[in-house]
């Protein structure tokens, strides 16, 4: 599925697109798009971020609302649903080990045997500012009344403000089944990974679960929707230390980060144009790597061109690519070379600043 969100925006402010939560979809990457127009001395913005989903499973799967800010101003969208068929081969479905873990290593309160009831498990209580936290969204089906269901249940993961969100999966009963205070259950699990925006308290609202059971035995019986929620919980969210940032830091943070600066072609005529492209590859929140401070040398013209981020998650850890290209053309004969290119992050494996420099990239420009 490909969802396209169009932002038109006047004035300078920042704007800021924050990607929907999904259920029963998956984010495989995004393409932003920037263009600008003048109107009567009025710039006119017009960003289009293109994203690339998977369907998980049959069903109704959804497209939670995007939210978009400028300055002070917030404008919504509506959700969005989507019917998705059921694939002849669907495979076996498993969670991540560590959210399975997170799981198994979870013990709930006690609850009357007939009560379904649903909880949002965190991975810790505290993350600083760029750290993957884990959520599981977990219902919890009494067996007796795990055997009324005609369909399976839904769960809603909670909504976040000021976090990033990357759903993943659907929600699944992956053959988990746990005994608590004399009652079996049959547990559901749904997988989101969040990355918060900002320090300080990270508000986890209600997730919801939805089901529905029979009237009565008849098989034409009426059904009841049902829609317990959990409770709110906090986690912190600290900053990234002082003590050794570079001046050049600008909030990237990740693990095993690469940096690589190419042109293509390297060679060509005073006037055409090349196409310069700047990759950053590791794991963390890839889609809010920020972008590379590239100082273009004298006798080049360069023009943003637009941003990828192909997403790559590798058991339930985000991983990927961040592409920024330009476009360049040299106004003069010569060789013009791009260098001293550095990016500094934070790496969260090693809890110490890096700095990346890429190598000199040289453009030849012949008359």
């Amino acid at each position: 599925v490909t969802l396209t969100i169009t932002v038109e925006a006047t004035g300078n402010e920042p704007v800021q697109i924050l990607n929907p939560s999904t259920v029963g979809l998956e984010i495989l990457g995004t393409t932003d798009q920037s263009d600008v127009s003048i109107n009567e001395g009025i710039a006119t913005r017009v960003l289009t971020r293109t994203l690339r989903l998977r369907a998980n499973a049959a069903g109704a799967a959804r497209i939670g609302a995007t939210t978009v800010r400028t300055g002070e101003s917030i404008a919504q969208t509506d959700p969005i649903e989507v019917l998705v068929d059921a694939d002849d081969d669907p495979g076996e479905v498993t969670l991540p080990p560590h959210i399975r873990r997170m799981v198994d290593g979870h013990q709930p309160e006690v609850h009357p045997p007939d009560e379904v009831f649903v909880e949002v498990i965190a991975s810790t209580d505290s993350v600083m500012l760029g750290e993957q936290l884990d959520l599981a969204v977990v219902a919890w089906f009494p067996q007796q009344v795990r055997t009324q269901l005609r369909t399976p249940p839904t769960l809603q993961p909670p909504e976040l403000q000021g976090a990033w969100t990357y759903s993943q999966g659907v929600p699944h009963a992956v053959d988990m089944r746990r005994v608590v205070g004399g009652t079996r259950y049959q547990v559901y699990v749904h997988p989101v990974v969040v990355f918060p925006l900002t320090p300080g308290d990270l508000e986890i609202g209600p997730a919801t679960v939805s089901y529905s059971l029979p009237m009565s035995y008849s098989f034409l019986s009426r059904e009841v929707r049902h829609e317990p929620q959990s409770d709110n919980t906090l986690v912190r969210v600290t900053e990234q230390p002082n003590r050794g940032r570079p001046a050049s830091f600008e909030g990237a943070a990740g693990a095993r980060l690469e940096f690589t600066l190419d042109a293509s072609p390297g060679e060509l005529v005073v006037g055409d144009a090349s196409v310069v492209t700047a990759i950053l590859r590791g794991t963390g929140n890839v889609a809010l790597w920020p972008e590379p401070r590239i100082r273009w040398p004298d006798g080049i013209r360069a023009y943003p061109e637009g941003v990828d981020v192909d997403l790559a998650p590798d058991a339930g850890r985000i991983t990927g690519s961040k592409t920024f290209r330009y476009l360049v053309v040299p106004d003069s004969s010569g060789t013009h070379r791009i260098s001293h290119v550095d990016y500094a992050y934070y790496d969260l494996e090693n809890r110490r600043y890096v700095v990346l420099r890429a190598p000199e990239v040289p453009i030849v420009a012949e008359y």
